[in-house]
């Protein structure tokens, strides 16, 4: 079988010739020591850097699916920069406008005529929300954001692009599709989105709906674009976060909704959400997703996936969740013993290899390349006892 092959396979709930393996390369993290490129030049640079953080990825590590999880920001685009003393300066000639980029945190500061960081407000060019409690407000708001005006709907693309004309033939190509409560989160922060999921309840619903409004559309474009399946993340909408009530009342639509756009237009789905879902299982079970994929723990709750697995039963996949930890430290023999428990904690239905979390930055590639072999039955997966089994 091929690796696309495998993964359909899982999704599908059959039995593929060998476990398929999708690890999250999230961001610039890690896959800079693959480019061979400082890790600034990856994130500041043009968007088209994510063709080379996917050419070094399958180069390295051959994984079964192609999914586009980084790119440049082109922050860099008519910027002068200076790295010769250790420190990466960056500036604009048009304004004088100066920052730096700290490797610590991976952050961008801008800096005053001194060349010291300006105040916290200024640090990025995010802007300081209150909560949006009037549907006027939620209106004025979405037409800043370019997103009340309604229109005709443009031509789809005619053809595959770069990622499907590259690696379709072989690989599950991924393309990502949107989210759920985040998009409420990220342009407006955390805070005010949790307030007014309290205090104003149908705003914020309201606001949701709109926010997921071209959702549809978006499937159709990955469908004409010849990709296999949709990839949708919530990094907000977990029980450490929201009550298992506010997420199947309020939050569960709006990603049943994301399942059903990606089903509609032929394409597969999975869905990422991060935080402790394990108060959620109940509603998840009912998104319609192909695949659902979870962190390995948070906030001290281990995610076990065979909990998941006898909750969710068997018609839904599961990407299983390794702990990238284990990669970081490189302990081998731990590293095998938990293949071993995640394959026999997720059989009973379709199951994908994959990481809880994305694989650390300071990983050796070396021991990533160890991983994947066990996973694909080319190293000895051993009998010690996995940290799960051991804390179990």
């Amino acid at each position: 079988m091929t690796p696309k092959e495998r993964m359909l396979a899982a999704l599908e709930g059959r039995q593929p010739d060998r476990l398929p393996v999708a690890p999250y390369f999230w961001g610039e993290e890690y896959v800079w020591r693959l480019v061979g490129r400082p890790v600034w030049q990856l994130s500041l640079g043009p968007p088209e850097t994510v063709r080379e953080i996917i050419a070094a990825i399958q180069a390295r590590h051959d994984a079964d699916w192609v999914i586009p999880l980084a790119g440049g920001s082109n922050f860099l685009a008519g910027k002068q920069v200076d790295d010769s003393a250790g420190r990466v300066l960056i500036t604009d000639p048009a304004t004088g406008e100066r920052w730096e980029y700290l490797m610590e945190g991976r952050r961008l500061v801008g800096l005053d005529a001194e060349g010291n960081p300006l105040a916290e407000q200024a640090r990025t060019t995010a802007r300081l929300h209150s909560p949006i409690t009037t549907m006027q407000a939620a209106r004025e708001w979405l037409a800043v954001q370019g997103r009340l005006e309604e229109g005709p709907e443009p031509p789809l693309p005619t053809g595959p692009d770069w990622l499907v004309q590259g690696y379709g033939d072989r690989y599950l190509t991924v393309g990502c599709a949107g989210g759920g409560f985040h998009q409420l989160c990220y342009p407006l922060g955390l805070e005010p989105a949790l307030v007014m999921l309290k205090e104003a309840l149908r705003v914020a619903a309201w606001l949701l709906e709109r926010l997921m409004a071209g959702i549809p559309r978006r499937a159709r474009e990955l469908a004409a674009m010849g990709y296999d399946a949709g990839f949708v993340v919530d990094s907000y909408a977990s029980a450490d976060i929201i009550s298992p009530r506010d997420y199947a009342d309020w939050i569960a639509p709006i990603h049943r909704a994301h399942a059903r756009a990606l089903r509609e237009a032929g394409l597969k789905s999975i869905f990422y959400n991060t935080g402790n879902c394990l108060p959620l299982l109940d509603t998840m079970r009912t998104l319609g997703f192909d695949a659902l994929t979870f962190e390995e723990r948070n906030k001290g709750v281990e995610q076990d996936l065979a909990l998941i697995r006898r909750a969710l039963g068997p018609g839904i996949c599961l990407f299983a969740n390794f702990d990238s930890y284990l990669l970081l430290r490189g302990d081998r023999q731990a590293i095998a013993a938990e293949v071993r428990q995640l394959t026999r904690a997720g059989a009973g239905g379709g199951l994908v290899m994959s990481t809880g979390s994305p694989i650390c930055d300071a990983t050796d590639p070396a021991v990533v390349d160890w991983w994947l072999g066990v996973c694909r039955g080319q190293q000895d997966r051993g009998q010690t006892p996995s940290l799960r089994e051991r804390r179990g």
